[in-house]
């Protein structure tokens, strides 16, 4: 996967422009290349391929603010759920929220949709 990935943005702890009234700021987003777009503005919702919240005590805010990301078309949520040990993985992204949930453990993998062949490790994820 590292082949895969170094030509996209990363942001940490970074706004997402999600409208006129709504810059969220995500654990972690993946966005599109090329780097240069943003230079000088934060990702919008359509550059966003990837938001991942971490959750020790945050769940019920990090789904909520994951609602706000399936409303404005971000393909793909994923929540790290310290507490249960898992990755909730969401994914087709709908006006009140995304369709599909699907837990991570250790031992299984994660797919990042919007980048063929990019695949984590859930065990990688949740390593403390």
């Amino acid at each position: 996967m590292a082949s895969v990935l170094p030509r996209h943005a990363f942001s940490v702890q970074g706004p997402i422009r999600l409208g006129e009234r709504s810059e969220p700021q995500s654990d972690l987003a993946l966005s599109r290349p090329p780097l240069e777009r943003y230079a000088d503005r934060h990702p919008r919702s359509e550059d966003v391929l990837l938001v991942i919240e971490v959750a020790d005590t945050s769940l019920a805010s990090d789904r909520a603010k994951s609602v706000l990301y399936a409303a404005s078309g971000i393909p793909e949520c994923w929540i790290v759920d310290l507490e249960a040990d898992q990755v909730i993985a969401m994914s087709d992204p709908e006006p009140d929220g995304y369709r599909t949930e699907r837990p991570a453990r250790v031992g299984d993998e994660l797919v990042v949709a919007g980048i063929p062949g990019a695949r984590l490790r859930a065990a990688d994820i949740l390593r403390s």
